[in-house]
């Protein structure tokens, strides 16, 4: 009879798998320039090696573009060298949440279901195939976030310390977790279990754990640019200057504003089905797409299955699910607040935390339906046929156009040609 480690490993190897696979393969494709890199590249370039930036994404924190100037010394300069970076760090994600969710929920089903649900989404896959700093900052949040569970529920006094380290990694890549990194503080402080004669020397080392050592790990990633004399008052004006610009950001300041309006307000995103797309070429029949959507299949259970968590927390007054619903607000709530549409790559900042909680609401029904033994193959053989079904799409790969018109007759889809 398998062990209860074999039981966890073998659906973790099977994520892994299954989410590398769908990131590495024809990673070279395009050959050329696609997304961000245009900007990305370059700025990776020189910012390594004068502390230079460039007037498009000089608010944005270096550590990401630090990474992929370490993955283009690696393997080149090249659609290899720029892309691996992401690439790698996607696939790893959805293993991070099997086991963030397995902490979490303590149920095998529905941490699977969580990195299986991350392993095939498309817009992930999409964005882990290109330079986008959503996929560090996402990766380094989820391990940040496994350290701390981990920590709480193991006592090992050097996770906090590391989950620390990992935020400021999440927080010098975008700044995504800024407001969760202090919820985990003081959630953190809210041990019964801890000695009241302890408390002093554990508030202390948690105050430097989790949230000074963020700040030193993200000031340390602008050392390129402090390498170019810059002072630590010039440090903290450059710091305000980059908040009050992004702060002022307007729809018109955006490129690629068919991308943008197409992406609608982050508070539809999980309630209108959105599909939209490039169509870069076509012959006899046969085309290559670039496409983003918001897996309607999926996306649409989000609101229902957060309320039905959010009724189960109160319920049995689980605090650690309750973290983690309150983590997902403090990263979707600034995004709603900010009143204008967002590019719909941002979203990925919350995938981890939304199908989690749709695993945890289906889980719920296939109990309820009974745990027939075809249903949840059935289902899964459901995800995995859609997920199959659009990612030559948004992959850049070949598709015949026969086969793809239903989806093309319901996105907006313009040409490049």
């Amino acid at each position: 009879m398998p062990s209860r480690g074999t039981k966890t490993l073998l659906p973790l190897l099977l994520v892994l798998v299954l989410s590398g696979g769908l990131r590495l393969w024809g990673l070279g494709s395009p050959p050329d320039y696609a997304g961000d890199e245009r900007w990305q590249v370059p700025v990776a370039k020189s910012y390594v090696r004068d502390g230079q930036t460039n007037d498009t994404i000089w608010h944005h924190p270096p550590f990401g573009i630090l990474l992929l100037a370490g993955s283009m010394d690696i393997f080149g300069d090249n659609p290899y060298g720029w892309r691996m970076r992401n690439a790698a760090l996607g696939s790893l994600s959805a293993g991070l949440l099997f086991l963030v969710a397995l902490e979490i929920f303590g149920n095998l089903r529905v941490a699977f279901l969580s990195g299986l649900l991350l392993a095939l989404d498309p817009l992930h896959i999409a964005i882990s195939r290109l330079t986008f700093d959503e996929i560090p900052a996402i990766f380094f949040s989820l391990l940040g976030l496994l350290f701390a569970l981990q920590y709480l529920k193991r006592r090992r006094n050097l996770l906090p310390a590391a989950a620390g380290a990992a935020i400021g990694f999440s927080l010098a890549s975008k700044f995504y977790f800024v407001f969760g990194a202090g919820i985990l503080f003081f959630f953190c402080l809210q041990d019964k279990d801890c000695a009241p004669d302890a408390r002093p020397h554990r508030l202390l080392y948690l105050f430097l754990a989790l949230l000074v050592i963020p700040v030193a790990v993200y000031v340390l990633s602008y050392f390129p640019w402090f390498g170019r004399g810059n002072s630590f008052s010039e440090f903290a004006r450059f710091q305000a200057d980059s908040f009050g610009d992004l702060a002022s950001m307007t729809h018109a300041w955006f490129r690629n504003d068919i991308y943008l309006s197409k992406s609608g307000r982050p508070v539809e995103w999980f309630v209108i089905p959105r599909m939209f797309g490039m169509q870069l070429w076509q012959e006899d029949g046969v085309a290559v797409f670039n496409f983003s959507l918001n897996n309607p299949p999926v996306w649409l259970l989000v609101r229902p299955s957060f309320f039905f968590l959010g009724y189960r927390c109160l319920k049995n007054k689980d605090r650690v699910q309750m973290l983690w619903l309150a983590l997902f607000c403090s990263i979707y709530i600034p995004l709603i607040s900010t009143g204008r549409v967002i590019y719909l790559y941002s979203a990925t900042a919350v995938l981890p935390f939304v199908f989690s909680f749709v695993a945890y609401f289906m889980d719920a029904l296939l109990v309820k339906a009974g745990r027939k033994r075809w249903v949840y193959p059935a289902l899964l053989a459901l995800l995995l046929s859609w997920s199959l079904y659009v990612y030559p799409l948004v992959t850049f790969k070949k598709v015949p156009l026969a086969l793809y018109g239903p989806v093309t007759a319901f996105a907006r889809v313009y040409h490049a040609f």
